[in-house]
């Protein structure tokens, strides 16, 4: 009973797709759906990636060279884009190094979410995902981040290859 309490309507591409009518595109909000617009888009496009990364980053701490490469190519597959990839790397690892600080500092989860910008759910599933990180690991994925993209940015390194190689490093 609660969880169908908890249940609302909500927007379903597929059933926006589907609801040609007979009439086209013309008959897209024939189901209650709104109008399909870029932004809507956007989000869950930002959503699967934020996860990606967040699986990537648990691959790699767990030595998943694979699965980690796996997941890069998916990225690659969808058309992120090498650099942006590398932006929500540098992004992960500095939450990661904040929440490996404030855990050891015995800061309480809703106070480490609110400090460190994430959802107040997520804090435990990054708080697990430090455990695989050593600060000085953390710091030199870091370190050697910003150095691949100073590299791409200067056009001594391609940017594919210099994420993929990150990754390789990262998880090796």
């Amino acid at each position: 009973v609660d969880l169908v309490a908890g249940m609302k309507i909500g927007w379903n591409l597929g059933n926006t797709l589907d609801a040609t009518g007979g009439m086209g595109i013309m008959s897209e909000t024939s189901w209650g759906n709104p109008k399909t617009k870029q932004e809507m888009i956007d989000a869950i496009c930002v959503a699967q990636t934020e996860g990606k990364i967040f699986e990537m980053i648990d691959a790699i701490g767990m030595k998943n060279q694979d699965r980690a490469l796996e997941l890069y190519y998916d990225l690659l597959a969808v058309r992120e884009k090498p650099m942006s990839i590398l932006f929500l790397l540098i992004r992960h690892f500095n939450i990661l190094i904040q929440l490996k600080e404030l855990v050891h500092a015995q800061i309480p989860n809703g106070q480490i979410a609110s400090n460190v910008g994430i959802p107040p759910f997520a804090v435990k599933k990054y708080v697990a995902q430090t455990k695989n990180f050593k600060v000085r690991e953390i710091r030199t994925c870091l370190e050697q981040c910003v150095e691949v993209e100073q590299q791409v940015k200067t056009g001594l390194l391609l940017d594919q290859i210099g994420v993929e190689l990150l990754i390789v490093q990262f998880s090796k």
